[in-house]
């Protein structure tokens, strides 16, 4: 389970708006600091997600960041 933990920085990722975009901040995180930067489809399968839930939260994540 200790794994999962290290996966997932932000605890499991929720169907809701919150979860998504914990779901994005951590998918940004992620590409900062991890070399190669994983793929928007990677890391969604990594934390047990399906890609257009990543697609969606990284959409929301943009509406969100530019209004």
């Amino acid at each position: 389970m200790a794994v999962q933990d290290r996966e997932r920085p932000g605890g499991p990722y929720t169907a809701d708006r919150p979860g998504r975009r914990r779901l994005a901040l951590d998918f940004l995180r992620a590409k900062e600091t991890e070399q190669p930067p994983p793929s928007p489809a990677r890391f969604a399968e990594r934390v047990g997600v399906a890609p257009a839930t990543m697609s969606k939260a990284m959409h929301e994540w943009r509406e969100d960041d530019s209004g």
